[in-house]
């Protein structure tokens, strides 16, 4: 039946009408239910089950994550669950906008069943595999080795190997699925396995021996070992939460020890002590002292001075040793809490995580029960449920219902990931947060980009206005006559910027072309401006005498500004040009803002 399913949803779906010219619509009343109903549900599988799986297949993918086995196998199922669904809804979009039934073609017959199979089960063993990784891992004894620093490889090769023993199981579907069947004019591709009366055996696999196995294999033992593993995870919690319970410290716990404290104080008044050194008891807010202390305060001295003196002693000595006991309790309180304190938040953050993950797992298998029970149970047994001759229509709508359902579990894992799980939210914020600020720095370039091409078609705009005129020996340019009287102040002001041959004879600044400091200006705009920055900010030497040879080393090669420089260290040049020719550089820079303005 379970083909059967398969091969009828088509009729159900909106390409219907290219399917037979002679029975265009031949369910027109589940047709009627199910065609918005597949629209809807069909989008929703491309943006939630395929794009958002493959998104958390990212996000788990990260280092941060995958170091952890749990996390790794949910990674894979995520791109499982996402490929599941985009094969669906690749076949519902050819079929919908292109009138294109994968059913009419005989490869592609084979290989959407080939995908279907291979997918979903290849889904069902990873989630085994991640209830069986979690139930491990709680209920290890030993915490050190509780959460491994990286298993990715050996999480992968169980993949491979799940993978492969599936392709092989499911390459059935490749070599025998399907039958070209040849009339008397031309040959039509049958998607379905009874046409195909050659293949006795193979039908007998597939009508007998196929349903009960893919219930047991593919539904209750992947069911049983779910409901094993998540019985084992709730009863390891439950017990750790008890026992964190049980020796956490009340809230009250610091106001009965402030009380047991003060009780201690009020009955020290009442009750008989003696205190260590002094030998003196107490009892009843009178103090008393032994025959022996008395004999001794006696024997020092009779004089009341000396009495006097013998209990400022007892009163200091008792006094140092009050204050010595209570600033090494007060430090061991201090440390002992501190070092609770850093235990419970660790133990905290530990259980924390063990919940989450667990109730991700619970949902997850919760979900598998409800979504899947349906498919499997009408794909089994629908010949017992329905009449020996039922109406086809009813058979594939019910069948359509539940494949619908199947197809909406392996759409929703995103969903229980970013509710159930705060370490994949973190993870989540953090990769939303990288992918904003690369395309925040891509826009930020993409401008920088224009806004320079703008200023070279500004540059080239000044050199095709000029008029140009060559001579056979001369290659000189000239420019309109309100283009040369500014050129004519800034190079005047650039000649007397520069220094003098008498003062320096091997540093010159020589301009090939008047044209030239447009040219630089289009080419080279951030590093002029960081030179002039540099030259009013009064910055040492160092600085500007990098800026400036960077100007050298990078002009064009057409010549633009030559720049050579003696044995002149780059302090003295700098006190040069400030002293001698810091006004006249910044005039020079106005001008040329103002010029660039213009043009």
């Amino acid at each position: 039946m379970s083909v059967l399913v398969a091969n009828h949803t088509s009729i159900l779906n909106n390409a219907t009408i290219v399917i037979s010219l002679a029975a265009a619509n031949p369910c027109p009343r589940q047709r009627n239910i199910t065609r918005p109903f597949l629209f809807v549900h069909n989008y929703a599988l491309f943006f939630f089950g395929s794009i958002f799986n493959f998104l958390a297949f990212v996000i788990l993918m990260r280092r941060a994550l995958r170091c952890h086995s749990t996390f790794t196998y949910l990674a894979f199922l995520s791109l499982s669950n996402g490929l599941l669904s985009l094969v669906h809804f690749s076949k519902w979009m050819l079929q919908y906008y292109f009138h294109i039934l994968t059913e009419n073609f005989l490869i592609t017959c084979r290989f959407d069943r080939f995908l279907s199979d291979f997918l979903t089960h290849f889904s069902l063993f990873t989630l085994i595999c991640v209830n069986i990784d979690r139930a491990r891992t709680v209920t290890k004894s030993c915490p050190s080795r509780r959460y491994p620093k990286s298993k990715f490889h050996l999480v992968l090769m169980k993949e491979f190997l799940v993978a492969t023993i599936l392709c092989v199981f499911h390459f059935h579907w490749i070599i025998k699925y399907g039958s070209e069947v040849s009339d008397d004019e031309r040959q039509i591709v049958v998607c379905d396995y009874r046409a195909n009366q050659r293949a006795t055996l193979y039908i007998y696999f597939l009508t007998t021996i196929y349903p009960p196995f893919e219930l047991v294999v593919f539904f209750g033992l992947p069911l049983l070992i779910n409901i094993v593993c998540t019985i084992i995870i709730i009863r390891s919690l439950s017990i750790r939460m008890r026992t964190a319970e049980k020796y956490r410290p009340s809230k009250g716990s610091l106001s009965e020890n402030r009380k047991q404290h003060n009780s201690e104080g009020i009955l020290s008044y009442i009750l008989p002590t003696r205190a260590s050194k002094t030998h003196i008891r107490s009892c009843f807010c009178f103090q008393m002292q032994c025959r022996r202390h008395t004999r001794l305060r006696l024997k020092m001295g009779r004089t009341q001075k000396s009495l006097h003196k013998y209990r400022e002693e007892n009163a200091a000595i008792d006094r140092q040793i009050s204050t010595t006991d209570s600033s090494i309790e007060n430090q061991l309180q201090v440390a002992l809490k501190n070092t609770s304190d850093i235990i419970n938040r660790s133990h905290r953050s530990r259980r924390t995580r063990d919940i989450h993950l667990s109730a991700m797992l619970i949902s997850l298998n919760v979900f598998y029960l409800l979504l899947n029970s349906p498919f499997h149970f009408h794909q089994t047994f629908a010949k017992h449920f329905h009449d020996p001759n039922p109406d086809p229509c009813n058979v594939m709508f019910y069948g359509l219902i539940f494949d619908t359902l199947q197809q909406t579990f392996f759409s929703i894992n995103f969903f229980l990931y970013v509710l159930t799980n705060r370490r994949f939210r973190e993870e989540f914020y953090k990769t939303m947060t990288i992918i904003v600020s690369r395309c925040r720095q891509n826009s930020s370039r993409k401008e920088y980009n224009h806004r320079t091409s703008k200023l070279r078609i500004r540059s080239s705009s000044i050199n095709t206005s000029a008029a140009v005129k060559s001579s056979s020996n001369h290659d000189n340019l000239m420019i309109d006559a309100s283009s040369r009287q500014n050129l004519d102040s800034i190079m005047s002001d650039i000649e007397s910027t520069t220094i003098s041959p008498s003062q320096q004879p091997q540093q010159t600044i020589t301009l090939i072309n008047e044209m030239s400091i447009f040219n630089l200006m289009a080419d080279k705009p951030d590093l002029i401006w960081q030179v002039f920055q540099a030259i009013q900010s009064n910055d040492n030497g160092e600085n500007l005498w990098n800026l400036l040879d960077q100007l050298r080393t990078t002009t064009s090669d057409d010549g633009i500004v030559y720049m050579t420089y003696g044995s002149e260290t780059p302090q003295s040049l700098a006190e040069k040009l400030h002293r001698q020719n810091l006004f006249k550089l910044i005039q020079l820079h106005q001008k040329l803002s103002s010029l660039r303005a213009q043009f």
